[in-house]
């Protein structure tokens, strides 16, 4: 009986530690109350044509089906060669022998060493699922004599702080190289973004101007509206994603900063603006996932689906309107707005922020490896980049 009684109180006790801890964890992850540089920054006007706005429109005009569908055409408008690369990138993708006259992969490999490939990929540098098959493409372009480094940003620094770390290993990097190659992935786009408005500016431009393509895959382009819910939410659900950010880095009261950092268009705040000396001199490359459900969401990962409905209710409440979104960034938000005057060729991919795991519009894998077992996943990402380089013209880089 005695021990009946003392099981009974050691249940009660543990039940009361477990939930002081969950109160205790839930207690570091309060919201913001502002994304603070939107708060302290001019904005600029409205742009005109800017897809991202209208995608916005066309949801609360027309639903979110419909505003998909309309985007996937309207995204065509906005690439320069109307289309150019998106379907090289399907012929090389499904004919893995095919290798362009001209392209990357036809680069003799004397002159390989001498072509530095950056990648950034930002959040879940360590935890992540996508940081393994990022650092195997790294690997694989190493093998195939680039001279190709990881980036290592720290997955709960700010972008400010993020863009930072990309200078230096840039500045480091480009006395090395004759040219180079620069690719975000997620949330690294938005790292780039802030390192091209601030501290690109203190590299030389004789240095700069040799970085001649930059691609983004998945990238938040122009800040996130899911990742903006994450820092300012305040309903259970986003009390629940601060907490289990916290718990899976192992801080517990990590404020989000890092995420409201990307909660914001920072081409609205241009700051000193995109480098004069590199802007004619570049050529941008975006691949733009487009939610790829019957109702207008992205199903292909139900994690990003169920967030970013949860975002996108709160932020109505707000007046805040989301366009398509990947569950992570819209898809709209992928891309550069027309004010920058950088031409830019688009890539659409149907599928969930899980870009590895979509289709192009001819519904073929981007790579068939991503749902194979993990060693071959493991290869995936190195399965699409070697699709990229034979497809991607070498006058790029000259």
């Amino acid at each position: 009986m005695i021990d009946d009684v003392m099981k009974n109180r050691l249940i009660h006790v543990r039940g009361f530690l477990f939930l002081g801890g969950c109160l205790l964890i839930l207690a570091g992850c309060a919201p913001l109350s502002i994304v603070p540089w939107e708060a302290s920054l001019i904005k600029a006007g409205d742009d005109q044509g800017d897809l991202l706005q209208q995608s916005r429109r066309w949801v609360t005009e027309v639903g979110r089906v419909q505003a998909r569908d309309r985007l996937i055409k309207a995204l065509s408008t906005q690439d320069e060669m109307s289309g150019f690369l998106e379907s090289r990138i399907m012929v090389t993708n499904a004919d893995k022998t095919r290798v362009y006259p001209g392209s990357v992969a036809t680069i003799p490999r004397a002159e390989r060493s001498r072509i530095g490939v950056y990648f950034v990929l930002g959040f879940n540098q360590g935890k992540g699922r996508s940081a393994p098959i990022i650092r195997r493409a790294v690997e694989r372009m190493c093998a195939l004599g680039f001279r190709a480094r990881f980036i290592d940003v720290d997955s709960r620094k700010t972008a400010q702080e993020d863009s930072l770390l990309v200078a230096q290993t840039l500045r480091d990097e480009l006395p090395r190289v004759d040219k180079a190659v620069l690719l975000g992935f997620s949330r690294g786009s938005a790292d780039i973004v802030h390192f091209w408005h601030g501290p690109a500016h203190h590299i030389p431009p004789r240095e700069l101007t040799k970085i001649k393509i930059w691609a983004n895959f998945a990238g938040v382009m122009r800040g996130s509206e899911v990742a903006r819910w994450g820092a300012v939410g305040k309903n259970p659900l986003a009390w629940v994603f601060r907490s289990y950010i916290n718990w899976r880095e192992r801080k517990p009261k990590m404020s989000p900063l890092d995420l409201a950092s990307i909660g914001y268009d920072h081409w609205a705040y241009p700051g000193n603006g995109f480098p004069e000396s590199v802007r004619k001199k570049i050529q941008v490359i975006n691949f733009v996932i487009i939610p790829d459900g019957s109702d207008g969401w992205s199903v292909l990962d139900p994690h990003f689906n169920y967030i970013a409905r949860h975002a996108a209710a709160e932020g109505q409440q707000w007046g805040r309107v989301m366009g398509p979104c990947d569950g992570l960034v819209e898809s709209a938000a992928s891309i550069l707005p027309p004010r920058t005057g950088i031409k830019q060729w688009i890539v659409r991919v149907k599928g969930s922020h899980l870009m590895l795991g979509g289709r192009y519009l001819n519904g073929r894998p981007v790579a068939s490896k991503y749902f194979q077992e993990s060693d071959a996943r493991l290869e995936s990402g190195a399965q699409m980049m070697d699709d990229f380089l034979r497809a991607v013209p070498k006058s790029l880089l000259k």
